[in-house]
């Protein structure tokens, strides 16, 4: 074992998260900014994937469904803000007077979004909370950093079999959303590793891992968007502009569907250069 740094390395991370959380979860109770929603919903992904590691770690004593029951509806409605906000975002810059109508549909949207934030905001139990997280703290602070790591690395194994069984079966939109989401985890698990083991170089893994998430997550907000898009010109079918609207997802479907193939082809890449190596070296060094 070579780990260099101190055992409550690991806590100190969960701690960080949590105070990120609450940081964000403050900001957002007091206005909606753009930028602190996405920042909580990317604190809450990191967090579900601690929680994971920590309820294997604790062998059953900790059940990660607290915490995700908990955050959820919380984590789905900051969702919907964020969805309206990306669309928007991408569709301004084509200027198109055809798109204004969906454009407007698309800030009621937002309102509507912003509005239920705020009721989860207001409902969520904070108190309980930080009551799961005194019970977390107190059996991670007897965890040897050790035990952490082998289970680590154990997780990050699973996840890229699990993206190496999805890869193998009929590529379609649903297997590359979950790629993507096993993707995220193993990103995670992988920082998670490195904070505890300095000695262990990650960089090369975590670069491809970040730049494959990077793609499909580019992938899958333009997918998003002309579902969107879609259910509002079959919602205004017959409407002015309506044709326009779905003649623009006509002649953007092709287009996503070879930038689907292409991530396909990068997602072999990736477990052909890093995966079933980099994952046995690592259980090696550990």
């Amino acid at each position: 074992m070579k780990c260099m740094m101190k055992r409550e390395s690991f806590l100190t991370y969960y701690l960080d998260l949590r105070s990120s959380f609450e940081l964000y979860f403050k900001r957002i109770s007091k206005g909606h900014s753009a930028e602190d929603i996405h920042q909580l919903r990317v604190t809450l992904k990191k967090l579900r994937v601690i929680w994971s590691l920590a309820g294997h770690l604790c062998e059953g004593k900790l059940d990660k469904k607290e915490y995700q029951v908990l955050i959820s509806k919380l984590f789905r409605s900051a969702g919907k803000v964020r969805e309206a906000q990306l669309n928007s975002n991408t569709l301004k810059k084509y200027e198109l007077d055809y798109l204004r109508p969906y454009l407007k549909y698309l800030d009621r949207i937002r309102n509507v979004a912003h509005a239920e934030l705020h009721d989860q905001v207001n409902a969520f139990d904070l108190d309980k909370s930080r009551r799961l997280d005194d019970k977390l703290v107190s059996a991670l602070e007897k965890l040897p950093t050790g035990k952490v790591l082998k289970v680590a690395a154990g997780l990050i194994s699973s996840e890229t079999k699990k993206i190496t069984q999805l890869k193998a079966q009929r590529p379609n939109e649903e297997k590359l959303h979950k790629i993507r989401a096993h993707v995220k985890n193993i990103g995670e698990l992988l920082v998670v590793v490195k904070q505890l083991d300095t000695q262990t170089n990650l960089d090369r893994w975590q670069d491809h891992i970040k730049s494959l998430g990077q793609r499909i997550g580019k992938w899958h907000d333009h997918v998003v968007l002309l579902a969107s898009l879609e259910n509002f010109s079959k919602k205004r079918l017959g409407k002015k502009g309506t044709e326009h609207i779905q003649d623009f997802v006509n002649r953007s479907r092709p287009r996503e569907k070879a930038r689907q193939k292409k991530i396909y082809q990068w997602v072999d890449k990736y477990i052909e250069q890093n995966s079933a190596q980099g994952v046995g070296q690592l259980l090696r060094t550990l």
